[in-house]
């Protein structure tokens, strides 16, 4: 599971941090769900164009 989260880190533009990675993978899934989550001035891409 680390390989494919540090996989994502280095595909995004910003090198986020694990825990930063975490936090945009999991917006992204709860606002999939419907859930009206905000974020704080993070953008919210896992990679360019996805």
């Amino acid at each position: 599971m680390l390989d494919a989260l540090d996989d994502l880190i280095a595909g995004a533009d910003d090198e986020p941090s694990r825990p930063e990675m975490i936090r945009r993978i999991l917006t992204r899934h709860l606002r999939g769900q419907g859930y009206d989550i905000q974020d704080n001035d993070a953008a919210v891409e896992l990679r360019k164009g996805d």
